[in-house]
């Protein structure tokens, strides 16, 4: 452990933590709990001002993400992030794809971005929502971006599918109480996919396991509440 978060053991944040390291790993299983303590106390590494939000609301968080069984960090599945004097569970993209795969109904999901570089090569047949998309070398940044698309395989065979160009990613984030957070403005890519997933998912078509909704209803509650402000 670092020694920064290890002499503050004593906090009532990381003792929290630690006191209640056995309901944790009831939920995310004894195999994993030793990353996902691990994963959970970098964030207080990465984020120090998480150290001063209400131990409590700490605890939660970490505790959903234990419920939704996902790491917190750098694999992007979620983060805990500082909302004021409270911490909060920001469920990533590539969280949202892994809670999807849990339906029984669905047989695959992904997301994608597609870039200028790649258009010669990329095409949608909305009828049978089948996509031609080979990946190119070029630059892939939010400038040269074209859409995003979610796609969904079931069990059954059927294919699910959604895509949102520019205007109607930035539309999404215009509505959000979150537009203005750092996840949009320093990772404009991964929040254009989430977007893309997330009305994809919330649209009725796809099967959604309680995971997913939980995942889903965690957030809207949070951003209902005002605006999410991370470092």
């Amino acid at each position: 452990m670092n020694n920064k978060v290890a002499a503050q053991s004593a906090n009532p944040t990381v003792a929290l933590l630690q006191q209640r390291e056995e309901q944790l790993k009831a939920l995310v299983g004894e195999r994993s709990i030793t990353r996902f303590m691990a994963n959970t106390l970098a964030q207080l590494r990465r984020d120090t001002k998480l150290l001063r939000c209400d131990p409590a609301s700490f605890y939660a968080a970490a505790h959903q993400a234990a419920v939704l069984n996902l790491q917190p960090g750098p694999m992007g599945e979620v983060y805990l992030v500082p909302y004021g004097q409270q911490a909060t569970l920001i469920t990533g993209y590539k969280g949202l794809l892994k809670l999807a795969r849990r339906h029984p109904d669905v047989a695959n999901v992904d997301a994608k971005a597609v870039f200028e570089c790649e258009m010669d090569d990329f095409s949608i047949d909305y009828g049978t929502n089948e996509v031609t998309h080979r990946f190119h070398r070029g630059p892939k940044t939010k400038d040269t971006f074209v859409l995003a698309y979610s796609r969904v395989w079931l069990a059954n065979g059927h294919k699910l599918l959604l895509a949102f160009e520019r205007d109607q990613i930035e539309d999404v984030r215009n509505r959000s109480p979150a537009k203005n957070s750092n996840f949009w403005t320093k990772d404009w890519l991964a929040m254009a996919r989430k977007a893309v997933i997330r009305s994809h998912y919330n649209g009725g078509e796809v099967p959604l396991s309680t995971e997913v909704m939980q995942a889903l209803e965690y957030e809207l509650e949070h951003e209902r509440k005002a605006e999410i402000v991370v470092v």
